[in-house]
């Protein structure tokens, strides 16, 4: 599962009278304009889960960054921009490391700048986000960034909705 379907089935399960498919509602409902303010909820709803699944199974991550930035046929990808899709002539190549390194820079400045109790937890873990942490460093992180119990519960249950079969343990 890439990010995007993550994300987009999970906006459709908010609708539960709605008994079709993900991409058929984008399809039926893709052009309905948005509230700001439910833009805003769903994007800490899911920066939370983010950062619940993160801390607690990094690989996962990284195996739905891959599939969200697999290499696209070439043909397709020319088609696709032929048709006026704004990707770009040719596809971008990002490493997951460039990637992380970019984001965990991103994160600690913004923790400086805004969120000095969760810099000061980082910086103890060497001045960069931590690729793996225990649990008492999570749930610090978590209360800090204001999602403890529900990020720990919903980690659990992003874990389950996509099927990732490791163990749940150090939840």
């Amino acid at each position: 599962m890439t990010f995007f379907e993550y994300v987009q089935a999970e906006y459709v399960d908010g609708f539960p009278a709605y008994k079709g498919d993900t991409p058929r509602f984008f399809w039926e409902h893709g052009m309905d304009k948005i509230q700001p303010e439910a833009v805003a909820q769903a994007a800490l709803h899911f920066a939370s889960q983010g950062i619940a699944l993160g801390a607690a199974y990094p690989e996962l991550i990284r195996a739905m960054f891959e599939r969200t930035h697999a290499e696209r046929p070439k043909e397709e990808w020319e088609q696709a921009y032929a048709a006026g899709l704004d990707i770009g002539p040719e596809q971008p190549r990002t490493s997951y490391k460039e990637a992380e390194e970019v984001e965990d820079k991103e994160f600690m400045d913004y923790c400086r700048e805004f969120r000095p109790e969760i810099y000061s937890i980082l910086m103890r873990s060497g001045g960069t986000v931590p690729n793996h942490m225990n649990l008492q460093e999570f749930v610090s992180i978590s209360k800090a960034a204001e999602c403890a119990s529900p990020g720990i519960a919903t980690a659990a249950e992003i874990m389950r909705r996509i099927g990732f079969t490791a163990s749940c343990e150090r939840l």
